[in-house]
C-alpha cells in the first residue's frame, strides 16, 4: 500500500505541475497579447493537454482516499453491517467504472499511435498526451482495487 501511495503522490505532483503550466501559459499569453496584439501560438494545445494531465493524474489519489462524489442520504439510517455491505458494493461499482474507463481509452491511444496524429499548432504527437492519461486511469484502477481489499486510513468514509 505504501508503494501505491508513493506512486499516487508522484502523480499528484505531476498534476500540480501541469496546473502551474496552465496558469503560466495562460498568463504569459494574455500579457503577450496585450503587449503585441498577437497571442502566442500553441498555448491552446498546451493548456488542453495539461488540463487532461491535471484531471487524470489526480484521479488515483482521489480514489485512494475515496474522495470521489458520494451522497450520504441513507448512511445514517442503516445498521453498520448493512452500511459496510453498501460501501463494498459501491467500491465494486466504482472499480467497474474505472476499469471500463481505462479499457475505453486504449483504442483512441492506439489510433493516435498508429495514425501519427499531432496537435495542430504545436505538432505534439497525440499519443504522447495519452501516456499520462493512461497512467492516471491505470493508477485509479489500482487505487480502487486497493480500497476494496485494504481501505486507506485516510479514507473519508470511515472518518465520520
Amino acid at each position: 500500500m505504501r508503494f501505491l501511495e508513493r506512486i499516487n503522490h508522484i502523480m499528484m505532483i505531476g498534476a500540480a505541475l501541469a496546473l502551474i503550466i496552465i496558469i503560466c501559459a495562460t498568463l504569459l499569453d494574455i500579457v503577450f497579447d496585450i503587449a503585441t496584439q498577437r497571442p502566442i501560438n500553441g498555448v491552446y494545445d498546451v493548456v488542453e493537454a495539461c488540463l487532461a494531465f491535471v484531471i487524470f493524474l489526480a484521479l488515483p489519489s482521489i480514489f485512494q482516499r475515496e474522495e470521489n462524489i458520494r451522497i450520504d442520504l441513507i448512511d445514517y439510517f442503516l445498521p453498520p453491517p448493512l452500511l459496510k455491505a453498501l460501501i463494498l458494493f459501491t467500491r465494486l461499482v466504482t472499480l467497474g467504472f474505472v476499469v471500463l474507463t481505462f479499457i475505453s481509452m486504449l483504442n483512441p491511444f492506439l489510433d493516435a499511435w498508429n495514425f501519427g496524429d499531432t496537435k495542430y499548432e504545436t505538432g505534439i504527437p497525440i499519443w504522447v498526451i495519452w501516456i499520462p492519461i493512461l497512467m492516471g486511469a491505470a493508477g485509479a484502477t489500482l487505487s480502487v482495487l486497493a480500497t476494496i481489499f485494504r481501505p486507506s486510513a485516510n479514507s473519508v468514509i470511515f472518518k465520520e
